[in-house]
């Protein structure tokens, strides 16, 4: 099982050190890792306020979706 909140830190480490070091800024990263941000918080929100299953199961869907489908994160599992 993927721990978003660690894979959102490791993932902000990673490109912090890019950008120190080597130079390597790309803001198409950043708005990547917004995106996860802002739906990981939406879901937390809306479970929270006990939205209907098939709203936190789509939310949950996305946010994997997210993550499994940019190769930029660095994935860390619990």
């Amino acid at each position: 099982m993927i721990d978003v909140s660690k894979t959102i830190f490791s993932t902000i480490k990673k490109v912090i050190k890019y950008i120190r070091f080597l130079g390597h800024n790309d803001p198409k990263i950043f708005k990547k890792i917004l995106n996860l941000i802002i739906i990981d918080d939406i879901l937390k929100e809306s479970e929270y306020r006990d939205m209907p299953q098939g709203v936190l199961k789509k939310l949950i869907d996305l946010r994997v979706n997210c993550i499994l489908n940019n190769p930029e994160f660095v994935i860390e599992y619990i």
